[in-house]
């Protein structure tokens, strides 16, 4: 196992602890315990009912626990963090004490240390001298299918149940914000079939979500809301851009905290440990966290005016100086998960030029990003059992060892830097919706 260690020294093991869905429990109250880490996510339902007191205690304990960056999304149950959602219905909730959500966002927003996504997403560079000084590229959101009336969802099933026809376009419009280049996806809900097992609702999972997934093939998704769906699987996508979704296979992970007083509930995805320690595949997670920045597509000289046939996908620096306005423009739509322009499969010309809209849509889900093959999706609930299933129980945090690029030599064109205004790290925020 040691020949397979990751031993570039661009890379650095980061360790990030994962939690959602403790609606309003807390280490104070000695529901969990909180390991140590660079990064804190949470996926949401930080509260029950979202009341100012609720979200108060609960911002208070993140934005005081010793991590340099926590990332929080909200869920369902956070009904006044969804403004539209809770003036329409907060006589339904708090009929005798009505909630504000402008003064409950405002919570999120002046925490130290605590990055709020709402359906967008942000560049972290951990920059604490005793740190990984690690970066990657996040996106967050806190939309789940509609079960019942709750925030944060999108659209209501005709039954009332989820179903297929979330994959409508809807949902498919919805996802297709999450930009092509992300290394880490946190949402509330779970893809479909992925840790989304519901003694209620069957798999309550996103299918949309998941051929999303499949196109950006994240290193990390981070969800919960279905809290029987605790646990970490690593998926290994296939490739074949004419089979979207299809999966290679999955790897499942035995919690190594299970019966034993103490342990950390650990996922090792670089290769150290041993299986006993948390190291799910034997080797190092096979993700190589790719840029859309180094693939540009390229035309050639004869048709790069018209736009017409010809037009090639090479590496960066390919004629790439004869071709910037070319590039800005595909590099745009493979941000969108779309590429604009007709592509030459075969590379000899016009003739074979092919216009096919399954081809545009997953081209750049495949094509110069191969070194992305697997996703490691954590269903991080500490609530463990649904309302209404039982007592109360609660699960541990998750906490996931990875490699990942330092920021010094990570060539992130896509961003601009931004000061932050809290110590310890440094973001660049671009939101895309």
């Amino acid at each position: 196992m040691a020949s397979s260690i990751n031993t570039n020294p661009n890379l650095a093991k980061t360790r990030i602890v994962c939690l959602s869905d403790t609606h309003s429990a807390s280490p104070k109250d000695g529901a969990f315990k909180l390991p140590k880490g660079d990064v804190l996510i949470h996926a949401g339902d930080l509260t029950n009912q979202g009341t100012y007191a609720e979200l108060k205690r609960t911002v208070d304990w993140i934005a005081a626990a010793d991590f340099e960056v926590k990332i929080i999304v909200a869920g369902n149950h956070d009904i006044t963090l969804d403004a539209a959602f809770y003036k329409s219905h907060r006589r339904s909730f708090h009929s005798q004490h009505p909630e504000s959500s402008p003064a409950c966002l405002e919570l999120l927003a002046e925490a130290a240390g605590i990055v709020y996504l709402n359906h967008t997403s942000t560049t972290i560079r951990l920059t604490a001298p005793t740190g990984p000084r690690t970066t990657f590229r996040v996106f967050g959101s806190p939309y789940s299918p509609t079960v019942g009336n709750w925030a944060f969802s999108y659209p209501p099933c005709p039954s009332g149940r989820i179903s297929s026809t979330l994959s409508s376009s809807t949902a498919r419009d919805l996802w297709s914000a999450i930009p092509l280049d992300t290394d880490a996806v946190v949402t509330h809900t779970p893809a479909a079939h992925h840790l989304d097992l519901s003694p209620k609702w069957s798999h309550a999972g996103c299918p949309a979500l998941h051929r999303r997934l499949w196109q950006i093939r994240p290193l990390l998704h981070v969800c919960g809301h279905v809290h029987e769906g605790r646990g970490v699987e690593i998926v290994r996508w296939g490739l074949d851009a004419s089979q979207p979704g299809r999966e290679e296979g999955t790897t499942g992970w035995s919690d190594p905290a299970l019966g034993s007083r103490g342990k950390e509930s650990r996922v090792d995805l670089t290769g150290r440990r041993t299986a006993a320690q948390g190291n799910v595949l034997g080797r190092p997670i096979e993700n190589d966290c790719s840029d859309v920045a180094l693939v540009a597509p390229v035309q050639s000289y004869l048709h790069r005016l018209e736009g017409a046939g010809g037009m090639k996908l090479r590496k960066k620096g390919h004629e790439a100086a004869a071709n910037g306005q070319l590039r800005e423009l595909n590099e745009r739509g493979q941000m969108e998960g779309v590429v604009q322009n007709h592509v030459s499969f075969s590379g000899v010309g016009e003739s074979e030029t092919r216009t096919s809209s399954l081809h545009h849509e997953y081209l750049s889900a495949w094509t110069g990003r191969e070194g992305r093959k697997e996703t490691c999706t954590v269903n991080a609930a500490i609530m463990a059992r649904s309302f209404g299933m039982g007592a109360k129980r609660y699960n541990q945090p998750i906490v996931i060892e990875v490699d990942l690029p330092t920021w010094e030599t990570r060539k992130d064109s896509e961003h601009a830097e931004v000061p932050s205004e809290s110590a310890g790290f440094e973001r660049d925020i671009q939101e895309r919706q």
